[in-house]
């Protein structure tokens, strides 16, 4: 029975290790995710000089929306909207129960399942190299380019997509350490 406990003990433990290590490298790919949208942001400003803070916005905002009408399928478009409506609710569901009920576990729950959706709506994006023939059959098909698209360097893609596939692994991976802890722990 000892020897069951130890097992246990050392299960939690690294369940627990885990859980911070995947919190710790959320945090740096997030702000180095922070980081390349910057540098993304600046090399716009550099292509499209004439264009206003607030067309940038605009921009950015017709950018992302063609892309998820057009580039994913049906599914994967319904998917990522629960996953991003989800994620929104349960932070707000987070807060109201933490501010109003002091209920720990639940906010835990709800937090572990807000990571969760974090991750699959990061996961089901796009491979770079879809998104790429994508937008060169845009620039084909629209040579006066609209929605003022403008490709990023290759090794900048590539390092944006690989710290955005990282940054949705270790959510999933925080999201299911909770998860395992809070479930361990009652």
């Amino acid at each position: 029975m000892a020897f069951i406990k130890l097992i246990f003990s050392i299960l939690s433990l690294a369940i627990l290790i885990t859980m911070i290590i995947s919190f710790i490298m959320i945090m740096k790919f997030t702000i180095v995710q922070h980081r390349l949208n910057f540098r993304k942001k600046q090399y716009i400003k550099e292509k499209f000089p004439e264009l206003t803070k607030k067309d940038l916005q605009y921009r950015q905002i017709k950018i992302g929306n063609y892309q998820q009408l057009y580039l994913n399928s049906d599914f994967k478009y319904k998917l990522q909207m629960t996953a991003l409506v989800g994620s929104f609710i349960g932070m707000i569901a987070i807060f109201i129960i933490a501010l109003f009920t002091k209920d720990g576990n639940l906010s835990l729950l709800l937090l572990s399942l807000t990571f969760c959706l974090i991750s699959i709506f990061i996961l089901t994006q796009p491979s770079l190299e879809e998104r790429n023939r994508f937008w060169n059959d845009y620039l084909e098909e629209h040579p006066d380019n609209p929605l003022k698209v403008s490709l990023m360097p290759l090794e900048f893609a590539e390092k944006a997509y690989d710290n955005e596939k990282k940054l949705g692994i270790y959510s999933l991976v925080f999201a299911v350490s909770l998860f395992i802890v809070l479930f361990v722990g009652n």
